[in-house]
């Protein structure tokens, strides 16, 4: 009975030491990179552990009590527990990640330059919220460019709030063109711009709830590309890839302020991925 469970933790010392052997020929920053990697994960996946470890005695002692019923039971109640407590989690993180912010970008036509191939009367006017783009409901302004990137093509269904009434734009052609910039140059873009309004309290946690439901969509996106042959394994990365793209990031960074910040937020995107990864029969 016990034999699982040895396996389990001896393959799991391996790899921890094959990670950290891996980890120290890269670079000093990737090795700093993982220390803070390590932490965020203890604080986010701290009440996770706990309650597995009380879920593995609770359905052990009913197991032992030949008790399957109950065993059901408790499985669809434990796996919803998991699921609240990495939601919250990565809630509550991405409150504190919001918390000092003066400013936010909303998903809203604040400006349109002239020659703007979107823009006219069967098209994007200012003062138009999009609202969702083929489908996927755009929860904050990044999302418009990642669902594009998603996408592809230049034809979309894009969805707008104007009035307070929804308009729908089906089969409409996103097309950029060329637009001067400040310096001279000249660069390829839709010839847009979002608006930007003060945050109130109300503001920051709408926004940390809407990034939540993001982080989930996130995930459910890179499954259904897995599932579906868009992704494969070249796409997925293990402890050492993330760990390197968290050095990355930080490196890219700002200063220490945002390079914090931004380990937070891979921080929120590992409590909700490992909540909506409950959700799966593995």
């Amino acid at each position: 009975v016990s034999l699982p469970v040895l396996v389990t933790g001896g393959l799991w010392g391996v790899a921890q030491a094959v990670q950290t052997g891996i980890l120290g020929h890269i670079s000093a920053e990737t090795i700093a990179a993982n220390s803070i990697a390590t932490v965020v994960f203890q604080l986010v996946s701290v009440v996770g552990i706990s309650s597995s470890a009380a879920a593995s005695v609770t359905i052990g002692k009913t197991i032992g009590e030949g008790n399957i019923d109950l065993v059901k039971s408790y499985a669809k109640r434990l796996q919803l527990i998991f699921i609240v407590n990495g939601i919250v989690a990565g809630l509550l993180i991405l409150i504190l990640i919001y918390a000092p912010g003066k400013q936010m970008i909303v998903p809203e036509i604040a400006q349109i330059e002239e020659g703007c191939l979107l823009a006219g009367e069967n098209g994007i006017q200012v003062g138009d919220r999009l609202w969702s783009l083929d489908g996927e409901r755009i929860y904050v302004q990044s999302d418009f460019s990642m669902i594009l990137g998603l996408k592809g093509g230049d034809v979309h269904d894009l969805e707008l709030i104007r009035g307070g009434q929804k308009i729908l734009l089906d089969d409409f052609r996103m097309q950029r063109a060329e637009f001067p910039n400040e310096d001279g140059s000249v660069s390829l873009r839709y010839g847009f711009s979002f608006g930007i309004k003060d945050m109130t309290f109300k503001d920051k946690l709408s926004v940390a709830w809407y990034s939540a439901i993001d982080y989930a969509r996130v995930v459910r996106l890179s499954l259904q590309m897995f599932f579906s042959g868009e992704a494969g394994m070249k796409d997925v990365a293990g402890p050492v890839g993330i760990v390197q793209q968290m050095s990355e990031t930080a490196a890219a960074s700002q200063d220490a302020y945002a390079a914090f910040m931004n380990m937070l937020s891979f921080g929120a995107l590992i409590a909700v991925n490992l909540a909506v990864m409950n959700l799966l029969p593995i």
